[in-house]
């Protein structure tokens, strides 16, 4: 046609929007310029999704390639978390996302959806920044770039360390690619972080819980050892069985062997069915008491008022007031010799 009329296409200026064609070059500009934009429309279908989008996606491509992974996520995190996205910080959020590390193997869906255990609201911006590493999700909530609502306890779950680590090269990436270089380079890490709980699992299971216990109370070299290991003991008693379904909480004692010191979890798990007791941390607790070492062994023996020992600052107390009250010494009984 252009040939035809005896014109080039560069010959043809850009018309401004919304303007109406008044000549024929106006027309055939405008007829070009729809022509061109529907071709660039069809060739990348992806040229206006967000970055975060991309994320999006690629985790939900990581949870179903790698169940295994994904329901240790779900046992490790136990929140569903929602993302409202904006696609800038004075626009309203326009993109609704759902991280569900509660549930099976973990989903990643579009919402709104109700439910969550924690909401964000955020820039996609800031959403990458946040998943990349480049910024810190307390700090950016600090800043005002990240709205939370709901559990607090749930929204400090959420780190980048969650998911296999996406980088700027990822995004720089078209979808598809990116999903596939995403799933392929976890492959390797996925296999080994396998091999690595099966070795674990292997070995576990040729101790008993109480063995392994008394293997990790000689490596932690605890004063309050004994105490533990006593405790241990007792909760396979019946006896004190019925004592505790009273009880019925889940307790975390994080021991500092000295002030500052890195602590060392122990929970005590009395809602479990026997109660249980373990090193590490539970996915939820009742109450949660930061005290050293010492400390705990004086409490338990008697020898310092677990009253005093808060009202003094010796004993940090988070969580369920009341459960606390209900953890006492006198819940188990100790030889002498302790």
């Amino acid at each position: 046609m252009l040939k035809h009329i005896g014109m080039k296409l560069s010959t043809f200026p850009t018309l401004k929007k919304n303007t109406y064609p008044e000549t024929l070059n106006d027309s055939i500009t405008l007829v070009l310029d729809q022509v061109m934009n529907k071709s660039n429309n069809e060739n990348h279908p992806q040229a206006n999704e967000i970055n975060s989008s991309k994320i999006f996606k690629m985790m939900d491509s990581y949870l179903k390639a790698y169940p295994k992974e994904g329901k240790a996520i779900v046992n490790k995190i136990g929140c569903i978390f929602d993302f409202n996205i904006k696609t800038s910080e004075v626009t309203p959020p326009n993109y609704f996302y759902r991280i569900d590390l509660k549930n099976g193997n973990g989903s990643i869906k579009e919402g709104p959806l109700d439910g969550a255990d924690a909401s964000f609201t955020l820039s996609d911006r800031t959403f990458v920044d946040m998943t990349t590493g480049k910024a810190n999700p307390r700090m950016s909530v600090q800043k005002g770039l990240i709205k939370v609502k709901g559990n607090m306890s749930a929204m400090m779950k959420f780190n980048n360390s969650i998911f296999p680590r996406i980088t700027e090269e990822l995004l720089a990436m078209n979808t598809d690619d990116a999903i596939l270089a995403y799933t392929q380079g976890t492959n390797q890490t996925s296999n080994s972080s396998l091999k690595e709980t099966s070795n674990s699992s292997s070995k576990e299971t040729s101790n008993s819980p109480k063995e392994s216990m008394i293997v990790k109370l000689k490596q932690y070299d605890l004063k309050c050892g004994p105490i533990i290991e006593n405790i241990m003991n007792q909760i396979e008693m019946s006896s004190v069985q019925k004592k505790l379904e009273k009880v019925n909480f889940i307790y975390q004692l994080d021991l500092l062997k000295s002030q500052g010191a890195k602590p060392i979890s122990f929970t005590l798990d009395l809602k479990s069915k026997p109660p249980v007791g373990y090193f590490g941390s539970p996915t939820k607790f009742d109450t949660l008491f930061t005290l050293t070492d010492e400390n705990f062994y004086n409490i338990m023996t008697g020898k310092l008022n677990p009253q005093t020992a808060f009202i003094q600052g010796k004993m940090k107390i988070k969580g369920s007031m009341a459960a606390a009250m209900k953890f006492t010494p006198n819940l188990f009984s100790y030889d002498s010799k302790i």
